[in-house]
């Protein structure tokens, strides 16, 4: 649904999950029409009424920029608020273990999974897919599609739906090397020039390994050590872990703490971070390795049942709308005046308007840049939560 609001207050809508930023300004006559009052169209052109505005020109989508909107006043002025998308890159186990309980495996239903959310979010963030497995002795990692051509874009869909659809299980036994899929995904990821978040959703059936079975609790350290030094370049990681017996679940808890920065726990059986260093002596060349405390966070975790389409559906909508951005640039001919911003009104759909400079509000981190905090944040990631309005008066809003 579109609207428009004229006069002092302008109006801008953010509209639905599929589009978020999609906001439309409003010119001096404020809608189309054939009847008297009515001026011109949202499109620019001059409407027949006697009353309204003149038709616009030379505008931005129809509407006056710079100094044409200098004489013409705040309604027509051409600004947008552009949520800043944010990149994520799915990182996708397709060891031999995904296909181990033919016909109730774990791969038909959890690739159905993923792109049921890739089409669903594709509007509102950039996405770009890989798969992983390795081979003792053989490439390890073994990755597909190879990092350098992984692609990150909106509406990407088509390019990882063939795939992901041309993977099949491994003619050998295929390990589980997260750790240096992990090392491997991240300058790629670094390297996208886009301005939003970045984040990695790793998607697995089993705990890691060196593609030769080597002591686990040295390829978890692995990981918790690659998981880390992403977060510390400003990668966060989110774990997605199908349930089974040989998932340890205390290694999705530690790489969740892991990627967003909180404290990881020792492994269990491990007393000291010396202990660990000495029983991990021979990891392979390149490691990176954990850094451990006392007492590990509580960053959420996902594991549903790895057979369950739905299931993974959901976790993985919540998974994903989870990195939705909270912060929106405005975009155009105008700046937002600190001093009359507790005038404007935010509202979520279906929402009362949010508190100007409350901690589950909002606040205006710069001149042209809003950012939603605390619960009014959290409700924006929910998936249930369609659209976000704008109205700024008038004297919130400085020409530029």
């Amino acid at each position: 649904m579109l609207r428009t609001h004229c006069g002092r207050v302008l109006t801008l809508i953010a509209a639905s999950a599929a589009g978020w930023g999609l906001v439309f300004g409003c010119s001096a006559g404020g809608s189309r029409g054939d009847g008297p009052g009515e001026g011109a169209g949202l499109d620019g052109s001059a409407g027949d009424g006697n009353a309204g505005a003149p038709g616009l020109s030379g505008g931005f989508n129809g509407f006056n920029v710079g100094d044409q909107a200098d004489r013409v006043g705040c309604s027509q002025l051409a600004i947008s608020f552009e949520a800043r998308t944010p990149t994520a890159l799915i990182v996708v186990d397709r060891s031999s273990s995904q296909w181990d309980n033919y016909p109730n495996n774990t791969w038909e239903p959890m690739k159905a999974g993923i792109l049921d959310v890739v089409r669903d979010v594709q509007a509102d963030i950039r996405v770009g897919v890989v798969t992983y497995t390795g081979q003792n002795g053989g490439a390890c990692p073994d990755l597909y599609p190879a990092m350098d051509q992984v692609t990150f874009d909106k509406n990407n869909y088509s390019v990882i739906e063939s795939s992901i659809n041309a993977v099949d299980k491994p003619d050998y036994k295929g390990e589980t090397p997260t750790a240096v899929t992990l090392q491997q995904a991240l300058p790629v990821l670094l390297a996208d020039p886009s301005p939003g978040d970045k984040v990695m959703l790793l998607v697995t059936d089993g705990d890691p390994d060196f593609c030769n079975d080597p002591d686990r609790i040295c390829a978890m350290d692995a990981v918790i050590g690659a998981v880390q030094e992403a977060f510390r370049q400003g990668v966060s990681t989110t774990v997605f872990g199908l349930k089974r017996p040989e998932l340890s679940e205390q290694h999705l808890r530690d790489v969740a703490n892991a990627g967003t920065g909180q404290p990881v726990a020792l492994p269990q059986g491990v007393n000291s971070e010396m202990d660990l260093r000495n029983r991990c002596r021979n990891n392979p060349a390149g490691t990176l390795q954990g850094t451990y405390a006392a007492t590990g966070g509580n960053a959420p975790y996902f594991q549903p049942n790895g057979t369950d389409q739905v299931a993974l559906g959901e976790a993985l909508d919540a998974v994903i709308y989870g990195i939705r951005s909270c912060v929106f640039d405005l975009a155009g001919a105008a700046e937002i005046n600190a001093d009359q911003a507790a005038a404007a009104r935010i509202v979520l759909e279906g929402g009362t308007p949010l508190v100007y400079d409350d901690p589950n509000g909002w606040r205006l981190a710069t001149p042209t840049r809003v950012e939603l905090l605390g619960s009014a944040c959290q409700q924006l990631k929910n998936p249930a939560t369609g659209g976000i309005d704008f109205d700024f008066p008038c004297e919130s809003l400085i020409p530029r």
